[in-house]
């Protein structure tokens, strides 16, 4: 006798949907997963980047405005018929419209200073200084430094920090031939320059870092402020004055995704050769990505769980007739044939199994098995040894006499 399967047809019609229902969501997640992570990381990547430039374009607008100053006053220092005196107080007119202007003045070309804001440095030996050696050459931007010759001058008697400048010169040229007559130059003040990028307006938990040209970190955090750092990619891209991505473990700890982009020019400006980096911890700028990934999960899940109770009750509207017919069935072959088969209507097939049974069951009632009705119509015979027991008529009248 063959063994009847155990699981029915509402069984593997329920785990045919539930494989249809589940199936698609698990291959796909992962691919949406990353889809939307990339996505987010965009957006993260863009809000550093939108960040730096900003940061960056407010930054050369403020250094051009004292810039602007040097290259005006450099124009009128090339007139041969404006005494020195005149001029003196032109360059303290500057300086007391602008602030950024720790000092500003002239020297001649043997790098003696001959006119200043307010007589300051006027007879000072500048030529071994920069700004003074490169502006022979033409314009120029100098990094941040120790301000030597202003220290006293300019920072109050008890500060213990040093005062910091940065440098900008331009040649003095003679207006009837082009010869160079002298350098103008200017120091701004550091503090200027590092309130600004550290107010700058940046993304959550995210750090703001003024790299120069060498790889120095000039503002940034305190672990990292003052330090030459030449193994990161971004520190490297700051070097190279590119925009690069990068996300690797820094210095002072923590794993970070940074943007490095190099500060813009403005107009005729010279260039100091700053880049900015824009960091921020990997756990913040992926946090987009996970919550988009949450924010995913659920409405997948809960359409892939309403497909599968379609489809339970779909396999139940299939299966649920069949079994019943099927019961009935059964139940004839037992003999059972009392009990009338169920009629349903929920597709053709039950419907026309369920007619077929009826009929079937129908023609069982009306005619009887042929074994049962002949047995029922024909006498049985006595059994041959009673018949033989029994005596004959004449016999018995005999034995009575």
């Amino acid at each position: 006798m063959r063994r009847t399967p155990r699981l029915g047809l509402r069984g593997y019609l329920v785990g045919f949907f539930a494989l249809a229902a589940i199936a698609p969501t698990v291959a796909a997640l992962p691919f949406i997963v990353s889809a939307s992570s990339a996505v987010a990381d965009k957006r993260t990547v863009e809000g550093l980047r939108s960040a730096g430039q900003n940061a960056g374009a407010r930054l050369a607008r403020t250094l051009y405005t004292p810039w602007r100053q040097v290259d005006g006053l450099a124009a009128m220092a090339s007139r041969e018929d404006e005494p020195t005196s005149v001029f003196r107080i032109r360059l303290d007119t500057a300086r007391r419209l602008d602030d950024r202007l720790s000092w500003i003045g002239v020297a001649g070309p043997n790098g003696r200073v001959t006119a200043a804001a307010e007589g300051m440095l006027e007879g000072q030996d500048v030529s071994a200084r920069d700004w003074f050696r490169s502006g022979l050459e033409g314009p120029f931007a100098g990094d941040v430094r120790e301000a030597l010759l202003l220290q006293r001058l300019l920072s109050p008697g008890d500060s213990s920090e040093p005062l910091r400048i940065l440098d900008f010169s331009k040649p003095v040229r003679r207006a009837s031939d082009g010869a160079v007559v002298g350098v103008i130059g200017a120091h701004i003040p550091w503090s200027a320059v590092r309130d600004l990028v550290r107010e700058a307006v940046r993304p959550e938990r995210a750090e703001i870092l003024l790299v120069s040209r060498d790889g120095t970190v000039i503002i940034g955090p305190p672990g990292v402020e003052g330090t030459r750092i030449q193994h990161l990619r971004g520190v490297l891209a700051a070097g190279q004055g590119v925009v690069a991505t990068a996300e690797e473990e820094w210095p002072d700890g923590g794993r970070h995704l940074s943007v490095t982009m190099p500060v813009p020019g403005h107009k005729n400006m010279p260039s100091f050769g700053w880049s900015l980096i824009l960091r921020q911890p990997s756990a913040v700028a992926h946090a987009p990505a996970r919550e988009m990934a949450a924010r995913l999960l659920p409405p997948m899940l809960g359409v892939s769980l309403l497909l599968l109770a379609a489809g339970a009750l779909l396999a139940r509207a299939i299966a649920r007739p069949l079994s019943r017919l099927a019961a009935s069935a059964e139940a004839m072959a037992a003999g059972q044939l009392d009990e009338p088969v169920p009629e349903h209507r929920e597709h053709r097939e039950a419907a026309v199994l369920g007619a077929a049974l009826a009929r079937i069951q129908s023609a069982l009632t009306a005619c009887p098995a042929p074994a049962a009705a002949s047995a029922a119509a024909s006498p049985q015979p006595l059994p041959r040894r009673h018949a033989e027991q029994r005596p004959a008529p004449a016999a018995l009248a005999d034995a009575h006499q």
